[in-house]
């Protein structure tokens, strides 16, 4: 298969299903994923919200460390937090899952 710009596109858009992740489609036909992943890899410094609280779009929900830079982990939809799979200063990697949404 000849790689363009269009094919490459096509396939990054269907990469959560290549990669056998789960996603669902909200009630205007939006597709979104039940988990928030971590930005980078690095360390899950510490969760800023526990589970049962309620989160809109860009609530900082988690702190992740990278070369010493600390990176605030942001929702990206509205949710209630439903668990938290890792503990503090675990180490995560990109894309890893780090919450857990209802």
């Amino acid at each position: 298969m000849r790689v363009t710009p269009a094919t490459s596109i096509a396939w990054m858009c269907e990469l959560p299903l290549r990669l056998g992740r789960e996603h669902w489609v909200g009630k205007n036909g939006e597709h979104f994923m039940p988990t928030l992943p971590s930005p980078i890899a690095g360390v899950l410094l510490r969760y800023l919200v526990k589970p049962g609280d309620a989160v809109t779009p860009d609530t900082e929900v988690a702190m992740v460390e990278s070369m010493k830079m600390h990176i605030p982990v942001l929702a990206e939809r509205s949710g209630r937090v439903k668990a938290l799979p890792l503990s503090d200063n675990a180490v995560v990697g990109e894309g890893q899952t780090l919450i857990e949404l209802e």
